[in-house]
């Protein structure tokens, strides 16, 4: 600024010559700060004013402390070990079954959803007894997932974006505290005409649910947050057996694309009809005669389907989820448009980590632990700090998957 009421901005090394007598102030535009030029006052407005007259425009910290629903405050006391695996198994069978029985037709479902040993032995036993991640070797040796002769999940065509250049990533460990997984979640209204009601959402500390977050989740019910379940399996069509379905490829896309229009329609329903406030994808009816769809396909299916319909700003979509256990897949559930995760499945197959004497409870802490600063890590590649500005981000390349299912389920994705 000079004497004679001139603004230069000019780069790192400067554009024009300025005799030192006439400069009136000089400085940098710092990080996080910003510059005004009022033409109507005539005068420079400075980082602190400006933001001082919107933030005093409205009593917003009133409106957030009497309108918004912090989750953690609605938990209660914890549960010990032996009440967590009586809640997970009920949580399985309503019904009343046996425990035995429970355990006997879980276990099973783990094939259909992609466990396996190395991956139980060498990704998800370390997350439980140590509470990190397990280290590995730099770089990426694994053959492209549509390469491989054997079945990959939809998560494995999917790889991370990450800043190169202009956006230097973040270290999680020491900016911690710009780092943060708070976020809240469900009806968003206008964000630029700001009222009490506006302030009337969810906020959760993770992600990434336990069954305890996650029952609270849904009896937010009672507190105008009504939700709605959409069964992500499908039935097998009367007289054809599961394996003609699983061997004609033709005939199970052809299935699988009229339940995943059929799930979008039962969420524009609920809605529109019923006026609901989050949508859970759910995986609780896989069976032999029900076929599970990935968590991912109709996560991004849904997602992409309500912005077309100009309606996914009214709901928060929650997945209850056997098929996700890895980071990654935490991740690409995130990016797509997920607003938490509940995996079920995940938690009941911690009760067979052999060699650890750990309780349930503490393996379930120690797995949410590892999972949540593997979220953040992720964040930190591509130069993000806040979770509400990775979710629907899509930050992902794909090699492998056809043109069809990504203009259904991950539009814009390249």
């Amino acid at each position: 600024m000079t004497k004679d009421q001139r603004l230069i901005l000019a780069s790192e090394v400067g554009v024009v010559d300025v005799p030192p007598s006439e400069v009136q102030w000089k400085g940098r535009l710092r990080p996080g700060k910003m510059l005004l030029v009022d033409f109507s006052e005539g005068r420079l407005i400075d980082d602190t004013e400006l933001k001082m007259r919107y933030a005093t425009q409205k009593p917003y910290a009133e409106y957030l402390i009497k309108h918004s629903l912090e989750l953690a405050a609605r938990l209660g006391p914890d549960m010990d070990e032996h009440q967590l695996v009586e809640e997970l198994l009920e949580e399985e069978a309503p019904d009343g079954e046996g425990h035995h029985e429970v355990m006997q037709r879980i276990f099973p479902l783990l094939k259909y959803f992609g466990y396996t040993v190395e991956k139980m032995e060498m990704l998800i036993s370390p997350m439980v007894k140590e509470g990190h991640e397990p280290l590995g070797s730099m770089g990426q040796d694994m053959p492209l997932a549509c390469l491989s002769r054997l079945p990959r999940m939809p998560f494995d065509f999917f790889s991370q974006l990450f800043a190169q250049a202009t956006n230097p990533p973040i270290d999680p460990i020491r900016e911690a505290s710009v780092m943060s997984l708070v976020c809240p979640i469900g009806p968003e209204l206008n964000l630029l005409e700001p009222t009490p009601e506006s302030c009337r959402r969810i906020f959760l500390d993770t992600p990434v649910l336990c069954s305890h977050r996650f029952r609270a989740l849904l009896e937010l019910e009672h507190s105008g947050f009504p939700h709605a379940v959409l069964d992500m399996t499908y039935c097998l069509q009367e007289g054809i057996s599961r394996k003609r379905v699983v061997e004609s490829i033709q005939g199970n896309c052809n299935m699988l694309q009229l339940r995943l229009d059929q799930i979008c329609k039962e969420a524009e329903a609920s809605i529109l009809g019923d006026r609901v406030s989050m949508l859970v994808l759910s995986h609780r009816r896989a069976s032999e005669e029900r076929l599970p769809i990935s968590s991912l396909l109709a996560v991004g299916a849904l997602h992409q389907r309500l912005i077309a319909a100009k309606l996914r700003t009214r709901v928060a979509i929650i997945v209850e989820g056997a098929d996700v256990f890895e980071v990654h897949q935490f991740c690409c559930l995130l990016g797509f448009g997920a607003d938490a995760i509940y995996p079920y499945l995940c938690y009941l197959s911690l009760l067979r980590i052999r060699g650890c004497n750990l309780q349930l409870d503490i393996r379930i802490s120690n797995f949410r632990h590892a999972t949540e600063f593997g979220i953040l890590k992720v964040m930190s590649k591509t130069g993000i700090s806040c979770l509400q500005s990775y979710k629907g981000a899509q930050l992902f390349q794909v090699v492998g998957l056809s043109k069809d299912v990504i203009a259904k389920c991950f539009a814009g994705c390249k």
